[in-house]
């Protein structure tokens, strides 16, 4: 512009350009790891360095725990129903006890329950969990049960009705059998709400064309 050469313009542009790549390619870089490290701040991680992106990019599955996917606060327990003539606050300090010891998002349920007085639960013993059906054990010398219909059904426990069952499941809740002495107990009547957070990582993974494997003892 000073100059009034179209050639003289084009040649201070291209030395300034060469001048300027060293610092703004660094700062570009940076730039964007700094947003990637944002990111990953929320959830308690960071990206050290472009080895770290370099070794992560080609991740093409992750492996989480259904604690992830609904930690304390999105599983929300409706009601108890009861069966039978077994004190329910002894069965379900049994049911506490053996879901402690497995694990899984139905803990933050039986904790609200017991109000998280853990030292109260009876001693459990072999928890052992049935694929797609649920969790048995041992708890106060007799035999517990926790999960689906089908899980008692393959414990020779008797069940409601099919059409007791749909009747929740059409109002958007889901059903948690108790058996204790194979007996049918009760039934907990819990709605999932999973959190915005869970739900973007999800989107995120599926946009990605990541697999995802979820660990879990729930029925």
């Amino acid at each position: 512009l000073i100059s009034h050469s179209a050639t003289e313009a084009v040649s201070a542009f291209t030395a300034s350009a060469c001048i300027c790549v060293p610092f703004t390619g660094l700062l570009g870089g940076n730039v964007l790891l700094r947003k990637l490290s944002q990111l990953g701040k929320r959830c308690g991680a960071m990206a050290v360095g472009y080895p770290a992106v370099e070794k992560f990019s080609n991740v093409n599955a992750v492996m989480l725990d259904a604690q992830d996917l609904f930690p304390k606060g999105t599983i929300v327990l409706n009601g108890i129903k009861t069966f039978g003539a077994q004190r329910i606050d002894e069965a379900i300090l049994k049911a506490t006890a053996l879901m402690c010891a497995a694990g899984g998002p139905l803990v933050s349920v039986f904790d609200q329950i017991i109000k998280a007085r853990r030292e109260i639960l009876p001693r459990t013993d072999k928890p052992v969990y049935e694929n797609g059906r649920g969790v048995t054990g041992w708890g106060g010398g007799q035999k517990v049960l926790i999960g689906n219909r089908d899980l008692l059904e393959s414990h020779g426990v008797r069940t409601p009705s099919e059409a007791y069952e749909q009747k929740f499941r059409e109002e958007g809740c889901d059903l948690v059998y108790l058996s204790s002495a194979g007996n049918l107990t009760a039934v907990f009547v819990i709605t999932l709400e999973p959190s915005q957070d869970a739900d973007n990582a999800i989107q995120m993974l599926l946009e990605n064309d990541i697999l995802m494997t979820v660990h879990t003892v729930d029925s």
